[in-house]
This record gives C-alpha cells, sequence and structure tokens, in this order.
C-alpha cells in the first residue's frame, strides 16, 4: 500500500488543473459538463428509468423460467445481500452517474470553511504547519477535483498527523 505524502498529493492535483488548463469551478468545466452530460432529464425522469431496470432486475431474480435467473440471483445474493432496498439505490446511482448528477461544478464556500476549520484551537507550532499544509492539499483538490472523494482525502490526511483534529 503506498503512503500517504500530502505534498505529492498537492503536486499531483495542480499538475491535473495545469494538464486540462483551467479549474474545476471554472466556466470552461461547466462547458465541458453540458458537453459531456447533454440531456433534459429531471431526478423524477432518472426515478423512473431506474425503476424500470430495478423491476426487469428483480423480475429475472423472481421468475425462474426467465433465461438469466440463476445469474440475477446470485448477483441478488452477493452483490445487494438480498435486499431490494440496495437493488433500488444500485439503478439509480448507475443513471445519476450516466446522467451527470451530482457531477455540476458548483462552489460551495460554506463547505468550504466548514472542511478547512479544525474542531480544536491549534495550540502548537507543528499543527499550524499540518493545518497549512492540510489547506493547501483541500484547495488543490478542490481546484482540481471538485468536492467528490474528499471524505478518504481527508481521512489519509487524519492518518498522516498527529496534532490535528480535524472534522
Amino acid at each position: 500500500m503506498a503512503s500517504f505524502h500530502p505534498k505529492k498529493e498537492i503536486d499531483k492535483y495542480n499538475k491535473m488543473v495545469e494538464d486540462r488548463g483551467y479549474s474545476y469551478f471554472s466556466k470552461e468545466s461547466e462547458k465541458d459538463y453540458y458537453n459531456r452530460y447533454n440531456h433534459n432529464k429531471s431526478y423524477a425522469d432518472v426515478h423512473k428509468e431506474s425503476d424500470i431496470d430495478e423491476q426487469l432486475f428483480m423480475n429475472k431474480v423472481r421468475n425462474i423460467s426467465q433465461p438469466q435467473h440463476l445469474e440475477a440471483r446470485d448477483r441478488y445474493k452477493n452483490e445487494f445481500d438480498c435486499d431490494p432496498t440496495k437493488v433500488k439505490q444500485h439503478f439509480r446511482q448507475k443513471l445519476y452517474d450516466k446522467y451527470g448528477f451530482g457531477k455540476f461544478p458548483m462552489k460551495n464556500d460554506a463547505y468550504e470553511k466548514r472542511v478547512l476549520t479544525p474542531e480544536k484551537i491549534i495550540s502548537t507550532p507543528q499543527a499550524s504547519a499540518e493545518l497549512e499544509t492540510f489547506k493547501q492539499l483541500m484547495k488543490a483538490k478542490w481546484k482540481a477535483v471538485g468536492y467528490d472523494g474528499d471524505d478518504k482525502v481527508i481521512a489519509d490526511f487524519k492518518n498522516y498527523t498527529i496534532d490535528l483534529c480535524l472534522k
């Protein structure tokens, strides 16, 4: 397993922005989003479509005369733990990803402020330096790829640091 190095992560994100030529929360990024996910579907439309996919899958699970019954049943048991809500979530998430829901590059200043504010008051020079490194890392990440995957980066940084108490 590769070890976590904040400076290398910052350099990686800065290189992504440099290679692309614009930051994630820019007008160019919005244009790219519209070019990639050119549709005018609402969440209701996507839910209807995912409900149809879910029903087709569940029909294969329930109907022994379906040609793909055994494969669907095994998938239902192994992947979804025989839980119909997991099936519904899976098919919805699949279409959310397909249509780019939740991926629109919209900046959220309140979220950023909450993430960058430590739980405790910084009392040592080491913690102050780590907080500054964390802020640089998160700002570089947000500029490169937005908010997706913040939980993992924060968890990695918490494991890396000793003095800093992050939310």
